[in-house]
């Protein structure tokens, strides 16, 4: 379960970013490995709305491309709320991914519908001409039961 962002130092960190970033084999500031970070850990569109923010596809993909300068072995760019989620009025989050060009590994929620919703994910992927590297199950350690009922 994602947390709200907290202030640190003056600006808002989250759990995730730290983790990354403290995960790393390459040091980044933290603006470098969560360039846009939320107060509330919900769709993209709604925080920059509440926010009075503007995301957009071209800007997500500068921030990615700044911190890819950096020598690294390999890199993943990881993306919030899903394939077709919005960005703002007119740009997805599969806009950022397409002017990427990189593979793609989808992130499967193990619960009820996982299946479709992961299939669904994949068909949309392949016609956005991406290739799709892999997947990986993703669980909640509390709910581990719920793998017998999928």
């Amino acid at each position: 379960m994602q947390q709200e962002s907290q202030e640190v130092d003056g600006a808002l960190r989250n759990e995730d970013g730290l983790l990354i970033q403290q995960s790393s084999s390459v040091a980044l500031p933290y603006e470098q490995v969560n360039p846009v970070v939320f107060a509330q850990p919900i769709a993209p569109h709604i925080a920059a709305m509440q926010e009075n923010r503007l995301i957009t596809a071209s800007r997500l993909e500068g921030f990615i491309k700044g911190a890819l300068l950096t020598p690294h072995e390999f890199a993943l760019v990881e993306g919030a709320g899903g394939w077709r989620v919005p960005l703002n009025d007119r740009e997805l989050l599969s806009d950022v991914a397409k002017l990427l060009g990189f593979p793609v590994i989808l992130v499967v929620n193990m619960k009820l519908g996982c299946l479709n919703h992961a299939i669904l994910t994949a068909e949309s992927i392949a016609r956005d001409g991406l290739p799709l590297a892999g997947w990986v199950a993703n669980t909640e350690p509390r709910k581990c039961h719920i793998m017998m009922r999928i």
